[in-house]
């Protein structure tokens, strides 16, 4: 999978799923051709997709290794 370059996190997880695979996306054809892409790997046996519809906030990591450091 590293050779996609839609594919901006990867994340293995607890749970029903093995893994957590965030990408981007122009459109739903786009998207379909990234699955696709993930898809024909050896690693991946099936796949299911979730869109976020809303972004409240994100990149919180950097603030939260900044107050640990003081």
């Amino acid at each position: 999978m590293v050779g996609i370059p839609e594919i901006i996190d990867v994340h293995t997880v607890s749970g029903e799923s093995d893994m957590l695979v965030k990408v981007a996306a122009r459109s739903n054809s786009d998207l379909q051709r990234v699955l696709d892409a993930i898809a024909s790997t050896k690693v991946v046996v099936r796949s299911s997709t979730v869109l976020a519809l809303n972004t409240h906030f994100e990149a919180r990591t950097l603030p939260l290794f900044e107050a640990s450091a003081e």
